[in-house]
C-alpha cells in the first residue's frame, strides 16, 4: 500500500501546479520566473563580476549565458502562448521548455564536474588571494604586526572549508533547485498541454455527439412524418376506391 503511494507520487500526471495552482496561472508564473532567471543568470554568466569564472571553463560560463539568454524568448513565448490557449502553440511551447531545461541542466551538470576536477586549483587561488592578510607573506603591503592575525595555516584551512562548502551548496543548488524542480516544473508545462488538448477533445467529442443526437431526431422526425403521410394518403386512396364503386353498382 505505501509502495503504491508512494510510486503513485512520481508516476502520476500533476493536475495542478505546485498543488495548488491551477495550469494556466500557474504556468504563467513559471513563465515569468523562467524570464526573471533568464535575465539574472545571462547578465551574471555573461560578464566579469562572476567571481568563479576564473576558476571555472570560460566557455562553459559563456555557453550557460548564451543559454539563459535564449530562454528569455522562450519565457515571453510562453506568457503569449498561456493567454492564447492554442493547442498547436501549447504543444511547441512544452517542447521548448523541455529542451532548454534539459540543455541548462546538461551545462550545469558540466560546470559542477569541472568544479570538483579542478578543486585543487580553486583552493590554490583563493589561498593565494588572501595570502596578504598573513604579515610575513604580504610583500607589496607594510602590514603591522598584529598578534591576532591569522597564520598562514588558519588562511589555507579556511579557503578549504570555504571551497568544500561552496561545492556542497552548488551540489544541493544541482540535485534540489536545479535538478527536480526542472523535472517538475517540464512535468507541470507538458501536463497542461495536454490537459488543454484533452479538453479540446473532449469538446469536439461532444458537439459531435451533439450533431449525431440532432441528426438521429431530425432522421426519427422525418420518418414518422413520412409514416404519417403514408398512412394518410392510404386512407384517402381507399375512400376513393368505395366511393367509386357505389357509383357503378348504382348504375
Amino acid at each position: 500500500m505505501k509502495k503504491s503511494r508512494f510510486n503513485s507520487i512520481f508516476i502520476k500526471r500533476p493536475t495542478k501546479c505546485c498543488c495548488c495552482i491551477p495550469f494556466q496561472p500557474g504556468t504563467t508564473i513559471l513563465c515569468i520566473l523562467l524570464f526573471i532567471n533568464g535575465i539574472w543568470n545571462a547578465s551574471l554568466f555573461l560578464s566579469e563580476i562572476a567571481a568563479y569564472s576564473r576558476h571555472t571553463a570560460r566557455e562553459v560560463a559563456v555557453l550557460l549565458g548564451l543559454l539563459y539568454f535564449l530562454v528569455i524568448p522562450v519565457s515571453i513565448f510562453g506568457i503569449y502562448v498561456t493567454r492564447r490557449e492554442d493547442e498547436k502553440l501549447l504543444k511547441w511551447f512544452s517542447i521548448l521548455y523541455r529542451i532548454s531545461l534539459s540543455l541548462l541542466l546538461i551545462l550545469h551538470l558540466i560546470d559542477l564536474i569541472l568544479f570538483f576536477v579542478w578543486k585543487s586549483d580553486v583552493i590554490n587561488a583563493c589561498q593565494n588571494d588572501l595570502s596578504y592578510l598573513v604579515p610575513s607573506n604580504s610583500s607589496t603591503v607594510q602590514v603591522a604586526f598584529d598578534p591576532n592575525a591569522p597564520t598562514k595555516k588558519q588562511v589555507d584551512d579556511a579557503c578549504v572549508q570555504a571551497v568544500n562548502l561552496s561545492l556542497s551548496l552548488n551540489l544541493f543548488d544541482f540535485i534540489i533547485l536545479k535538478m527536480i524542480l526542472y523535472f517538475y516544473f517540464g512535468a507541470v508545462v507538458s501536463a497542461y498541454s495536454k490537459s488543454f488538448a484533452q479538453i479540446s477533445t473532449d469538446g469536439k467529442e461532444i458537439t459531435n455527439s451533439n450533431k449525431e443526437k440532432n441528426g438521429k431526431i431530425s432522421f426519427e422526425k422525418q420518418e414518422s412524418s413520412l409514416d404519417g403521410m403514408k398512412g394518410s394518403i392510404k386512407s384517402n386512396d381507399n375512400i376513393k376506391l368505395v366511393g367509386t364503386s357505389r357509383t357503378n353498382y348504382s348504375i
